[in-house]
């Protein structure tokens, strides 16, 4: 399953068979052509937050990073960093790095092949920080999801995703009942205040959460689906919205208390 920015996922729970992962090289292609506002917008927040700060040469690791197109931007920014993503899909995993190969970064940045429920502990730490752009509201098992970041025992984890002021977590499960075979999608929308116990619980204070707002208008697909456009408000402010959900886009920050 791909997430909203191409990271590959598995859609079952832990316990449960791996689907076979399907590989798109025009999609992740696109994405190391032109960066995302997205991501753009997240990398600024690390910047401001002082998690990343300039010249900084610090260890990120990049969980279900699809092809590493993200990684690829961060050090362009950032080049004193070094760089591991960590992607089911080998397919993904080649690919990214034929392409970090072709920029003369390999020696920065690095993908392997992983299970985010089973990391390779011994390949990717020591870690100074996580990653994970548009990738927990995709998953089946968010508890699962943050203990794995949080194996890693970095200073800080950094998160984007669908979330919620307030108690109330929306969970959605998306089925394709024109194609049963892909199985589901998850769009779950997190309580901002259980992210924050759940963190807690973990030795981790969720230090900064700053909504984001996509800053391009995106056209309404012509014919009924989950594709992704935008509606303005009277007030000017965008809304994104994916089929039948709302994407309130968060960024999130949590550093070991």
């Amino acid at each position: 399953m791909a997430g909203a920015n191409g990271n590959t996922m598995t859609n079952k729970t832990p316990d449960s068979p791996k689907p076979v992962p399907t590989f798109t090289a025009a999609y992740h292609s696109r994405q190391w052509e032109v960066c995302y506002d997205s991501s753009r917008a997240f990398f600024e927040f690390l910047s401001e937050t002082g998690a990343v700060p300039a010249k900084s040469d610090q260890h990120i690791v990049d969980l279900c990073t699809g092809s590493g197109a993200n990684l690829y931007w961060l050090l362009k920014g950032n080049p004193a960093l070094k760089l591991t993503g960590a992607e089911i899909d080998p397919e993904l995993v080649a690919y990214g790095n034929g392409r970090f190969a072709e920029e003369g970064m390999a020696d920065a940045a690095k993908l392997i092949t992983a299970d985010v429920y089973d990391l390779p502990l011994a390949d990717l730490t020591p870690t100074d920080g996580v990653i994970a752009l548009q990738t927990v509201s995709w998953l089946p098992d968010e508890v699962g999801f943050i203990d794995a970041c949080v194996s890693l025992e970095p200073n800080w984890i950094a998160l984007t995703g669908l979330m919620i002021e307030g108690g109330h977590t929306y969970r959605t499960v998306i089925n394709d009942h024109g194609n049963p075979d892909k199985g589901v999608n998850f769009y779950n929308t997190f309580s901002l205040d259980h992210l924050r116990e759940l963190f807690d619980e973990r030795g981790y204070m969720i230090d900064t959460v700053k909504p984001f707002e996509i800053g391009i208008d995106l056209a309404k697909p012509a014919t009924p689906g989950p594709g992704t456009y935008t509606e303005k408000t009277v007030d000017g402010r965008r809304l994104q919205i994916s089929g039948a959900l709302l994407m309130n886009w968060h960024f999130l920050l949590a550093r070991r208390a």
